[in-house]
């Protein structure tokens, strides 16, 4: 290991040792705590499963896979911080993933490009205050690594594996599976008329090695799936996914969508569902264009439908930002962004986020009225985060 990497990963070590470190002493000694609740939840999850016998579902609000409670069993057979632990481990390969990736294509700077993963702020804080993004971000860059390196078979297990964890990563798919036997896609073996031409092109999208790509990927998916619901039944099946998809959220998020779901709770199932549906069809649309335009280049490509659907999604926190930022240091490379031009979005990124910081304080610590206010930032946002994509596509190096 080259010594700006050896130092890199010893200081983001070092980092979120120090804050795992102060989380505890900050939780025994203040009213706010830092530890976040999520962490509770997989802590008392795994209590159930360990010395109850029970599922993890059995506490409320665990909705995540089973897997999830399992692994972090030694929380309470071991030491509270054991999880945290595991995400900080997971930070770590997340950032040496990164730096095997931007590898394959020598670049003189990508050292840096792991320090905005690695000292980044977000993913240090979410991953230390106990949130399990970390595991998914390892996921979904082993799947783009190995797809770097043509290993599609290798790829396809660790994109269903990652949907299992977190059924978003599904997206990922049109990008990979276009990116397998991809070279195929260009030339016509043949001179032919329009009709066999449109023949030759749904034989070749549907070419032995990408039904291959997306039977082992599915198989995982489905395999994993079908194992927990042989365990937990119905609980799993509908905490884990069905519950994403149906919820409605009408907390203030960062979300456009969030003050329209305010202001219809408590409507009809049937409206509630035509609203939901409503706010899915421009992200799907957003996520598969991009899809198509930019599969040949997987870290862009993988990058921008993560930023759009998180930006589109009817409910946002800044949790789910660590699902893009991740991917940055592969967007990055593919840009000519200068460093002005880096700053300024960055700028811009924290200024629609501070701009809806404002009034949510206002709303949840004043018990003000700011759900108008809160909605009218988020649009703001909104906005922002289009101007950010728009900047990375033409900014990208075709």
């Amino acid at each position: 290991m080259q010594p700006q990497f050896a130092l890199l990963f010893a200081a983001a070590l070092a980092v979120r040792l120090c804050l795992v470190v102060y989380g505890d002493w900050h939780d025994a000694h203040s009213q706010v705590k830092y530890t976040d609740v999520d962490y509770h939840v997989f802590t008392d999850a795994a209590q159930i499963v360990a010395h109850d016998g029970g599922s993890p579902y059995d506490r409320h609000t665990y909705r995540y896979t089973p897997l999830l409670a399992w692994m972090l069993v030694p929380n309470v057979l071991v030491h509270p911080a054991f999880g945290k632990m595991v995400f900080v481990v997971a930070d770590l390969l997340a950032g040496w993933l990164i730096a095997a990736i931007l590898a394959l294509p020598q670049i003189h700077y990508h050292w840096f490009l792991v320090g905005l993963y690695l000292l980044n702020p977000l993913p240090i804080a979410v991953s230390t205050r106990g949130n399990a993004e970390a595991l998914l971000s390892v996921l979904v860059l082993a799947c783009l690594y190995c797809a770097s390196r043509k290993w599609h078979s290798t790829a396809a297990v660790l994109l269903g594996f990652a949907a299992h964890m977190k059924i978003f990563p599904i997206m990922y798919s049109l990008p990979l599976w276009l990116n397998v036997d991809g070279d195929s896609d260009t030339t016509f073996t043949t001179q032919a008329g329009y009709l066999d031409r449109i023949i030759q092109s749904v034989r070749r999208f549907f070419s032995l090695k990408r039904l291959w790509f997306g039977a082992i990927a599915a198989g995982t998916f489905l395999a994993l799936g079908l194992w927990m619901w042989t365990i937990y039944g119905w609980p799993f099946l509908h905490e884990t996914f069905l519950y994403h998809i149906t919820r409605k959220d009408h907390r203030h998020n960062f979300s456009p969508y969030f003050y329209m779901l305010y202001l219809t709770n408590g409507e009809s199932d049937v409206f509630a569902r035509v609203v939901g549906l409503a706010a899915f069809l421009p992200q799907a649309l957003l996520v598969g264009i991009v899809g198509v335009v930019f599969h040949r280049d997987l870290g862009f490509c993988c990058f921008l439908q993560t930023f759009l659907f998180v930006a589109f999604n009817k409910v946002c926190t800044s949790q789910y930002f660590v699902w893009y930022v991740c991917l940055l240091p592969l967007a990055v490379r593919s840009t000519n962004l200068t460093w002005k031009q880096g700053a300024g979005l960055f700028a811009l990124w924290m200024a629609v986020q501070g701009l809806w910081l404002a009034p949510a304080y206002l709303l949840e610590f004043q018990s003000q009225n700011t759900f108008l206010w809160i909605w009218l930032a988020g649009l703001v946002m909104l906005a922002g985060n289009i101007a950010i994509a728009r900047a990375f596509i033409l900014a990208r190096v075709v």
